[in-house]
């Protein structure tokens, strides 16, 4: 237990060490992520490096629970894919493999980290919520000084992005909230505010649904484990998403006008009417990549309309009158539409097996620490968040590729931290 003590203790540059550099590189990939493609980049090499220099590959690797290899085993399906897809060029293979490697290169480190440092949880909470609210400054300055619709994070170029990585920001937030230390406690609240902020002003369907859940989820959790601070959190929150959507569609407009703007974004012209179309597309051409799929990036070449052509006039068809039941887009605007056509079947297969382990993980996490009465914060902190981001994951996954880019990444990251993080609390016991 002494060992395991040491292990344990706070960080700080004191004593500086090998683990602490390797925490510390964590925590400035979670503040620049949003901010800046190459720095982000090194700090994920730098973080590898750091992991293959001091920790034990076989051992991490080896002990590994189910949703981590699954995960390490999904990310390297697009190795595969660029030597069996019909679309593999060599002017592709660097991304390809780039694609590939980086979350292999997180995650890892990730695993390995998260036994490390007693309150580990918060201090992951605190950066991904420092980088964000950066973000958000840099993407409201450059909203105000261009002709773009919606404020859009820099390293994420696009708003459902954009918005779904607030998501999983406001899962930071919300646990930063709970802490009974007013400085940590009022950093979640700024956090909280400017997460809903962004989800109305990018008016993003899929994250706003998704947050709702989020929030629903805070406060049914409390009633589980009688924290009053959190059902009151979740409640208040609620009303603020509420509130500030009714507001700003009060300002931009009258209320009818605004219904009846987004009924026809929605039902008319907006990608969100297409989904089903989009899946028709996928499925026309997914058979010629079945089971490795076309490759990382390839979304958009693989559904483009020569290809669906070429398919159904193969099969005795012409796209002229069936092309209204298509829509060519550059990536699948649905977690699973995307994996089947870019990593194949065993691609959905390994997807499948994390949404199954990590949702039985987190379910029997919740019982043991309902059984426990402990009144500390970071178990408490670690069933929200692993749950929650399962709730982004899963639920966002309905409409938009939830595990890619640098919103997939952070919650992703967040997840395998938190779950790891919990089975090394249950293991020590709590001090």
């Amino acid at each position: 237990m002494n060992s395991e003590r040491i292990r344990t203790a706070k960080l700080g540059w004191k004593n500086f060490s090998a683990d602490r550099l390797g925490t510390w590189l964590l925590v400035s990939l979670l503040v620049v992520a949003p901010l800046s493609e190459a720095l982000k980049n090194v700090l994920i090499v730098a973080l590898f490096i750091w992991w293959l220099s001091t920790q034990g590959f076989f051992r991490d690797v080896g002990g590994a629970p189910l949703h981590l290899i699954t995960l390490v085993l999904f990310s390297a399906v697009p190795l595969v894919s660029v030597v069996t897809s019909d679309l593999a060029r060599p002017t592709d293979l660097l991304l390809d493999v780039g694609g590939a490697v980086k979350l292999i290169l997180v995650l890892l480190p990730v695993y390995s980290l998260s036994s490390k440092h007693r309150n580990s949880t918060t201090l992951v909470a605190i950066a991904l919520t420092l980088g964000a609210l950066l973000g958000c400054i840099e993407a409201v300055v450059a909203w105000k000084q261009s002709s773009n619709s919606y404020p859009v994070l820099k390293a994420l170029v696009s708003a459902n992005w954009s918005a779904l990585y607030m998501t999983v920001v406001l899962i930071a937030a919300i646990s930063l909230a709970w802490s009974p230390k007013r400085t940590i406690s009022a950093l979640g609240w700024v956090g909280i505010l400017v997460s809903l902020w962004y989800f109305v002003t990018t008016r993003s369907v899929t994250a706003a649904v998704v947050a709702v859940c989020v929030l629903l989820l805070a406060v049914i959790t409390s009633v589980f484990t009688e924290r009053r601070k959190v059902f009151i959190t979740g409640l208040v929150c609620l009303g603020l998403l509420s509130a500030a959507t009714l507001a700003t569609s009060q300002l931009r407009t009258h209320w009818s006008q605004f219904t009846s703007e987004f009924e026809r974004n929605m039902y008319g012209s907006n990608i969100g009417s297409k989904r089903v179309e989009i899946f028709n597309t996928a499925w026309e051409v997914v058979d010629r990549n079945l089971w490795f799929g076309a490759g990382y990036r390839q979304f958009g070449k693989a559904t483009s309309v020569e290809r669906v052509a070429a398919e159904l006039e193969r099969e005795g068809r012409n796209y002229r009158h069936e092309r209204d039941r298509f829509f060519h887009v550059n990536h699948g605007h649905n977690v699973w539409t995307q994996v089947l056509v870019e990593r194949g079947l065993v691609g959905v297969a390994l997807l499948i097996s994390f949404f199954v382990s990590t949702g039985v993980s987190i379910f029997r996490n919740g019982l043991e620490l309902y059984r426990r009465e402990t009144r500390s914060l970071e178990p408490f902190q670690m069933i929200f968040i692993s749950a929650a981001v399962w709730t982004v994951l899963f639920v966002g996954g309905i409409g938009n590729s939830t595990v890619h880019n640098e919103h997939g990444m952070a919650a992703l990251a967040l997840m395998v931290f938190s779950l790891a993080r919990f089975h090394e609390w249950s293991r020590i016991g709590e001090e």
